[in-house]
C-alpha cells in the first residue's frame, strides 16, 4: 500500500478515537451535572425556590 494512504488511515483512527473520547467525556460529565442537579434538588435543604423569590416577612 502506498505510504500516503497509510498515513491517512492512520490519521483517520487516530481522529475517530479523539473524538470518540470527547463525546464520552461529554456525556459523562452531562449525566454527573444531571445527577448532582437531581441530589440537589431532593435534598432537604434545598429551599424550594429561587434566591431573591420570596418575600421577606415584615413583621
Amino acid at each position: 500500500m502506498d505510504p500516503k494512504y497509510l498515513s491517512l488511515v492512520e490519521l483517520l483512527l487516530s481522529g475517530a478515537i479523539g473524538i470518540g473520547f470527547c463525546v464520552w467525556q461529554y456525556v459523562s460529565v452531562s449525566r454527573s451535572i444531571a445527577a448532582d442537579k437531581r441530589k440537589a434538588a431532593d435534598s432537604p435543604e434545598s429551599a424550594g425556590h429561587a434566591v431573591g423569590e420570596h418575600h421577606l416577612d415584615k413583621g
